[in-house]
């Protein structure tokens, strides 16, 4: 229980103007038996860890990326820098303008500026550096491509935008090339729901910055660079590592004045399921593929949703996977005949894998490929459950229960 309770603590400590946490909804947190560690695997400032028996946390290096956050499968972990709505506004604003969109990172906009410098002092002829700036106010600018998710490309293609272009500056060699990595995986992702339903959306990696997005000028022409413009360029990383810094050390300033708040782990509802709910962007994602069309395939390849299936042979019925279910992708039905359904709705299923995890018969298991009719209809599968070999709330349920889990041959103590 101790590393649990560290673990909240930790995690809660993350909590900034940069990223939002809620703990409530991390499936390391609902249930210690998870194995979900997609944070820790994919963090770009390597601010998340595991040490092979516990997740570590250290605020200093949190950047503010989010691509922790697109990782997380439950959304409890959420970027603020820009926050999904915000990012969502200046979409919509670079689409009802027309023509590209174009997302870059912090490090390719420092690149991009210190190349139009270096052209400007070129094209003055002066000796000594010249400060300069560049409009780039038709450029998205995040701290890492990381934090660019489905539901990003999701509302491109609602929107009517056929192209999208990524630019970095060489995530192969940069130090935070996790965020790369996962921007990649997900770009490709995006492209097989979008090729379901009939859209294709050019995404391209680009670096350093494409020239299409500066205004023309004449002190660098070659990179379309006005040098009259003075708009600052926002080093994203710098100010988001800052603010993250800070308030890590007031989260965790012992002489504050203001004690940590103790970890509340999530109750049991009355309906004997911990608290449920359905993650915003995985909304935003199905509301946009209902703009795009209908889907032209019966089935397609996913890291956002999950098909569950149970071996009803190997499953005692205990439906401790949706009494844990975050989403309420599963969930237990029980009728007047004592009969046991188990409802499976994949478009809730958001793939956090933890019914797997706790399944102590092995019995259920979690595939990524879904059907696209029942996504999309949203459909909800019955699947019958075998009858107890226990009945809850006798005086022998406890050992009738533990004698069939370790095979016993008997099944009664009386």
């Amino acid at each position: 229980m101790a590393a649990l309770e560290n673990f909240i603590k930790v995690i809660s400590s993350l909590g900034s103007e940069a990223l939002a946490v809620a703990p409530e909804r991390c499936v390391q947190v609902r249930n210690k038996n998870a194995r979900c560690l997609r944070c820790a695997e994919v963090c770009a400032a390597g601010a998340i860890s595991y040490d092979g028996e516990d997740v570590l946390i250290d605020g200093d290096a949190c950047i503010g990326c989010g691509t922790c956050a697109t990782a997380c499968p439950t959304c409890a972990l959420e970027a603020m820098h820009p926050t999904d709505a915000e990012l969502s506004d200046a979409l919509a604003e670079r689409a009802s303008a027309g023509g590209d969109v174009v997302v870059a990172c912090a490090r390719a906009l420092r690149r991009a500026h210190r190349a139009a410098e270096r052209k400007a002092e070129e094209a003055s002829g002066l000796l000594r550096r010249v400060s300069v700036d560049f409009d780039v106010s038709d450029v998205l600018q995040v701290v890492c491509l990381g934090r660019i998710d489905e539901s990003f490309y999701a509302e491109c293609a609602a929107r009517g935008v056929s192209q999208v272009t990524l630019a970095c500056d060489g995530c192969e060699t940069c130090t935070y090339h996790r965020g790369g990595e996962l921007a990649r995986k997900v770009a490709a992702s995006a492209h097989e729901l979008l090729d379901a339903h009939g859209y294709e959306l050019a995404a391209e990696f680009a670096s350093p910055l494409p020239c299409s997005v500066y205004e023309k000028g004449t002190a660098a022409r070659a990179l379309g660079y006005d040098p009259s413009k003075r708009a600052t360029i926002v080093t994203l990383r710098e100010m988001t590592a800052q603010v993250a810094r800070d308030s890590a050390v007031e989260a965790l300033d012992p002489v504050s004045g203001e004690e940590a708040p103790e970890p509340r782990y999530a109750k049991v509802g009355p309906n004997g399921t911990l608290p449920q709910f359905v993650p915003l962007r995985r909304n935003r994602v199905m509301n946009s593929l209902h703009h795009v069309g209908e889907p032209v395939r019966a089935l397609v390849t996913t890291r956002l949703w999950g098909q569950v299936d149970v071996d009803v042979d190997q499953c005692s019925s205990c439906a401790m996977c949706a009494m844990f279910c975050p989403t309420g992708a599963l969930a237990r039905r029980d009728d007047a005949e004592g009969n046991i359904t188990l409802e499976h709705r994949p478009y809730r299923c958001v793939q956090c894998r933890l019914c797997e995890d706790i399944c102590m018969t092995g019995a259920l298991s979690v595939g990524d490929m879904v059907s696209l009719e029942d996504f999309e209809r949203g459909r909800v599968q019955e699947i019958p459950l075998p009858p107890r070999a226990w009945t809850p709330n006798r005086p022998d349920s406890i050992f009738t229960k533990m004698n069939a889990l370790v095979g016993g041959s008997n099944n009664s103590y009386f």
